[in-house]
């Protein structure tokens, strides 16, 4: 089971890292706030991505632009999640113990009507009120969809392109034999490596979203949340 767990790190850590790679590289972003004096924030989150896990760390996974972010950044390591992803999301999103809505040691799985409480308030629903139009979330959901009120679109989200369970096939983009791939409310059957769309949409979005509008993504190829920016964007 550990050799199982650590294949599956590698594979993550490097779909995320070339998702950082591409973006680093296709997309120049050069002014730190919109015309209205609000702040660019850019969150990365690695799905199920452990301590050890990164370069910085002393890991042998390669994690190059994982590294980088962090030598130019700030490192904050007194946080703590849950060892699996959907109470670490629900977290995230909610800034409260997953535990408090009945995710603390669970995964949503594609046959359970289960999501979390449409009473909390989702972080993209704080970034509406503070003036944020855009609010995309690309990639993996694992949040709740058996019914329309846990869908992102209802929790405070503009637009979704992706897949609502975890496990997916990368290429098929199934989950259980039954396709998993969205844009919107609707079944999307684009075709191709799942890393390569997300990360193809999240550099369309920026490319046609009015400059003087503030951004806010959501990328989860295994989960990157970006808010990000106006003016003066770049495509190299």
């Amino acid at each position: 089971m550990d050799n199982y767990l650590k294949i599956i790190w590698k594979i993550g850590l490097l779909s995320l890292g070339m998702a950082l790679l591409f973006s680093c590289r296709s997309v120049r972003y050069v002014d730190k706030k919109d015309s209205s004096g609000r702040p660019n924030i850019v969150i990365i989150m690695a799905d199920d991505l452990g301590y050890g896990d990164v370069g910085y760390h002393g890991s042998d996974i390669k994690t190059p632009n994982i590294d980088r972010l962090a030598k130019e950044g700030v490192i904050l390591n007194r946080f703590y999640v849950a060892p699996v992803c959907s109470p670490t999301r629900a977290g995230l999103l909610t800034g409260r113990y997953p535990n408090r809505f009945g995710l603390r040691e669970t995964v949503i799985p594609p046959w359970r009507d289960f999501g979390v409480d449409t009473t909390e308030v989702f972080l993209p629903e704080l970034l509406a009120d503070a003036g944020y139009k855009n609010r995309a979330a690309l990639g993996k959901w694992h949040l709740g969809h058996s019914r329309k009120a846990y869908h992102l679109l209802k929790r405070g989200f503009t637009h979704f392109y992706g897949h609502y369970n975890g496990a997916i096939d990368y290429f098929t983009h199934k989950r259980e034999g039954e396709l998993d791939w969205h844009n919107d409310f609707e079944t999307s059957y684009n075709e191709g490596y799942a890393t390569d769309l997300i990360t193809e949409k999240l550099l369309n979005l920026f490319r046609n979203i009015p400059v003087e509008n503030p951004l806010s993504f959501y990328l989860w190829p295994i989960m990157l949340l970006t808010v990000l920016y106006r003016e003066k964007r770049k495509i190299c």
